[in-house]
């Protein structure tokens, strides 16, 4: 699953209650590929739901804010 999301630019996120939730870049392209274990004091965007999935979508830069 891993690779075959890695290819639609969505990144999984641990969620504290057990849901599946991703970071999509389609609204901003993330330049460098989000990796895992990568913790975040916070992450803002557009929420969706897509294909199944929920995803947030952020739209630049400062939405995404490392530990």
């Amino acid at each position: 699953e891993s690779d075959r999301n890695a290819a639609y630019h969505m990144y999984p996120v641990a969620d504290p209650h057990d849901g599946k939730i991703y970071i999509d870049d389609f609204v901003w392209r993330i330049a460098q590929p989000l990796k895992q274990g990568q913790i975040f004091k916070s992450i803002d965007g557009i929420l969706v739901y897509d294909f199944g999935n929920h995803k947030i979508a952020p739209r630049r830069s400062e939405d995404l804010m490392s530990e």
